[in-house]
């Protein structure tokens, strides 16, 4: 099995082949793939960051690339970002100078705490590129006006930001506070395309890059809280299933003092797995897992690994990770014969039942049993979260059943594609200094988080994606 690099800190404020959906009585089966499900997507946004400059009379708005991570109980900023922002001299205004502090697996991770700033958030519809121009423009429709969809607007907000030595690997998170939304009565819900945003190289680069599959990516768009998914007429999709979820974690955005912003984080209960061990069926249920659009792999505890019959010379996955201070430390993984999340549509109740879930072997915090990452999702079509439901915190889903394929993104290591690599982020340079106050949307996928019980996994996502056709 291929290996990947993942980099390893932690902060206490971060919480923690076709694919067929076919019933079973009330239980809907979802087969994974060993290789294209070890690992998952993040999702992508555009954050803003801006603060009213009084003396002169001005609000002052910063944009950078990030994540949306439900597994992260604060709003980042990332290190690199920062320190753009401080080459530009608008760098973000600190208010306790190592006041985020964090104890990682090898040593302690520590940040800076932001003053209260507005920080806006938004999916990747809010990025337009025009390649003959250089230009990259960013429309975040945090006003509220017109058809929508509304960026996320959240005022008030005390972030982590990241410094060197102390965090500099930590990249840019919209963490769970993003849900306050003033932009959104009643509250804010997530709801993600799998497929929303293309990007066509080939458009831009028809010389380098070959006339192939769109490159597709997820988009976000925030929503008001109580949206249902909808059935589709599509024959291949199936769903929607409405996952009931928990919501655990303090919570300080009314009055943060000097402390970051935090909140809660989702959390699914009565969670069943299944493993064939040699013949021998071991199954546990009302296991409690954490759902982390922030985690590009799941995990198990060590003791729930016990308690399947598995110990580390049975892996079947392997990787490594490396903690805050440099330190590597290996993991090793499973293929689940079944993962289970109970699911609850207008009484109808039954099981996802993921079949063949690949899982990797980590303790994330006391009472964690395990981690719902984004590869169980990849057949996925939509996905809703939403933590201010009226009928209670829940995960919407719907899944597309038609065949997959595995299209390969561009090898950076191969020679013509290192000159785009080049242009690429040249480009997202050159526009900071276009756009005052912009710094450049960092490369997709450089950085992926996994956010648990005070711990943050954080992996260079492979440069491989999918694409349904």
């Amino acid at each position: 099995m291929r290996h990947s690099i993942l980099y390893f800190c932690a902060t206490t404020a971060l919480l923690c082949a076709a694919a067929a959906v076919k019933a079973e009585d009330s239980n809907f089966v979802i087969p994974l793939d060993t290789v294209l499900d070890e690992a998952g997507e993040q999702i992508e946004v555009i954050q803003g960051y801006y603060q009213l400059n009084e003396g002169a009379g001005v609000l002052e708005y910063r944009y950078t690339g990030g994540i949306y991570d439900t597994g992260a109980s604060v709003i980042t900023l990332g290190y690199s970002a920062q320190e753009m922002y401080k080459f530009l001299s608008i760098d973000v205004p600190i208010k306790v100078s190592g006041g985020a502090r964090a104890e990682g697996v090898d040593g302690p991770v520590i940040g800076d705490v932001s003053e209260a700033g507005i920080v806006v958030s938004d999916g990747l519809h809010a990025l337009s590129i025009d390649i003959n121009t250089l230009s990259f423009n960013f429309d975040l429709n945090y006003q509220g006006t017109g058809d929508g969809p509304y960026a996320a607007v959240v005022p008030g907000v005390q972030m982590f930001v990241g410094t060197d030595p102390g965090s500099a690997s930590l990249p840019t998170i919209s963490g769970t506070p993003i849900h306050y939304s003033q932009n959104h009565p009643g509250g804010t819900a997530a709801y993600i395309n799998k497929q929303g945003y293309m990007l066509d190289l080939h458009e831009w680069f028809p010389d380098i890059i070959p006339d192939t599959l769109p490159y597709y990516m997820a988009d976000l768009e925030f929503v008001n809280s109580g949206t249902k998914l909808e059935a589709s007429s599509d024959p291949n999709v199936s769903g929607p299933f409405r996952i009931p979820l928990t919501m655990i974690g303090d919570d300080n955005y009314a009055d943060p003092g000097n402390e970051m912003t935090y909140s809660a984080n989702p959390f699914v209960s009565n969670v069943g797995v299944t493993m064939n061990v040699e013949g021998t069926e071991f199954s546990v249920a009302e296991k409690t897992f954490l759902f982390d659009t922030g985690a590009m792999i799941s995990v198990i505890s060590t003791e729930l690994e016990s308690e399947l019959g598995l110990d580390s010379s049975m892996a079947t996955h392997t990787i490594e990770v490396s903690g805050a201070a440099g330190a590597i430390i290996p993991l090793h993984g499973y293929d689940l014969t079944v993962l289970d999340l109970p699911y609850d549509n207008n009484g109808t109740t039954g099981f996802l039942q993921f079949e063949n879930a690949p899982v990797f072997v980590l303790d994330v915090g006391e009472g964690i049993d395990g981690i719902l990452g984004m590869n169980l999702f990849n057949t996925a079509k939509e996905m809703l979260y939403d933590p201010n439901d009226p009928d209670g915190a829940s995960l919407q889903l719907t899944f597309d059943t038609s065949e997959r394929e595995d299209v390969p993104f561009p090898d950076p290591s191969e020679s013509e594609y290192t000159l785009l690599y080049e242009i690429y982020s040249e480009l997202f340079m050159l526009n900071a200094g276009y756009l005052p106050g912009v710094v450049p949307v960092p490369e997709p996928g450089t950085f992926v988080l996994l956010a648990v019980g005070g711990a943050l996994l954080l992996a260079r996502r492979r440069l491989r994606r999918k694409a349904r056709v």
